[in-house]
């Protein structure tokens, strides 16, 4: 591997950082680090930490340009209003703050699908094991359909392009419907 990585011309090392379940896990990354600075002697080489995040860093971008704000937004006022302890997902379940849950979910099921007695919806690319009340399949972006994805630095927006032909909608035309259809 070390005389692959040398005789590369441009050595990327991945990792993600949320996989990396062991004691110690830091010393993997600083021992990644130490690699890459290595290979730098000689060739060019970089380090890439994925958030694994499954649209977070899109979805918190797109958060900031719509409020201002990071995550954990109410627009209950009809204005922005920021609060992350208030506003985080466990604490309006727990409240009863909310009248029903909409989970979207379109790159797997990750994070798992919140216990929670009230009505689930989900918009799934595949069917959570915990059946919800209401399921809409949908599409995978750069799966099903094209789209766009930060990258996990926030730093780079990516095209997707869809690589087959499923007919399953994307998240956006199923809002959409469901939003023509409250008016």
């Amino acid at each position: 591997l070390a005389g692959r990585l040398r005789a590369a011309r441009y050595a990327v090392l991945v990792w993600s950082p949320g996989d990396l379940d062991v004691a110690h896990a830091e010393l993997i990354v600083e021992a990644t680090g130490e690699v890459i600075r290595e290979l730098n002697q000689e060739t060019r080489a970089a380090g890439l930490a994925l958030a694994g995040d499954l649209g977070t860093a899109s979805f918190m971008n797109v958060c900031a340009w719509q409020s201002g704000y990071p995550l954990r937004v109410s627009y209950e006022s009809g204005y922005p209003e920021y609060n992350p302890y208030n506003h985080a997902t466990a604490q309006l379940l727990q409240r009863r703050q909310v009248d029903a849950l909409l989970w979207i979910a379109s790159y797997g099921l990750e994070p798992p699908l919140p216990e929670n007695p009230l009505p689930r919806i989900v918009l799934g690319a595949v069917p959570p094991p915990q059946e919800p009340d209401v399921y809409i399949p949908v599409g995978t972006p750069g799966l099903d359909h094209a789209g766009n994805l930060f990258r996990t630095d926030s730093v780079v927006s990516l095209p997707l392009k869809a690589l087959r032909t499923t007919g399953l909608p994307d998240v956006a035309s199923v809002l959409r419907r469901i939003t023509e259809a409250l008016a």
